[in-house]
């Protein structure tokens, strides 16, 4: 499998995030933990979790170590990666998926980010949840990022590579 896009990807989170490294965090890691979900920490503390959302199917998440706060409550995102572009990705696309957005996606949605070092351009989808311990709302936030992601892939017709 070709992870070339993976790296740059923990790069920008860690760029959104800020500059130092974000602790890991126990919390978030006993909650996993308890759900039966492997993981692993990557380089910039955030948890990476390999879901299977169908047979012979695998995606990768992303749950952020870093939180935002909005309005006194603390916001953790779940990304995966959809598909990466060495150029601006076809307009017809960015329609549909803003379409999706609107239509199809309750949990998240999905953003278009730049890497201004490579100019590689990656279509996420971006879940923001509440990170409050214990949230009955993780499993199906990881399970609608990386149905949303695998679905992109499948559709777009490339191999199962994220």
């Amino acid at each position: 499998m070709r992870w070339n896009t993976l790296p740059f990807l923990g790069v920008l989170l860690l760029a959104v995030a800020c500059t130092a490294p974000t602790p890991r965090d126990e919390t978030l890691a006993t909650q996993l933990q308890r759900l039966g979900l492997h993981y692993y920490l990557d380089e910039d503390g955030d948890f990476v979790v390999d879901l299977s959302p169908e047979p012979g199917r695998r995606q990768r998440v992303w749950i952020r170590s870093e939180v935002n706060n909005w309005n006194h409550t603390r916001i953790r995102e779940i990304i995966s990666l959809g598909r990466s572009f060495t150029q601006e990705p076809p307009r017809t696309l960015l329609m549909s998926l803003l379409e999706e957005n609107y239509h199809n996606r309750f949990l998240g949605s999905w953003s278009l980010t730049r890497s201004p070092q490579e100019g590689t351009y990656l279509l996420v989808f971006v879940v923001k949840l509440n990170a409050s311990p214990y949230n009955p709302l993780l499993i199906p936030a990881l399970l609608e990022a990386a149905s949303a992601a695998d679905s992109l892939e499948k559709t777009l017709g490339i191999e199962d590579i994220y």
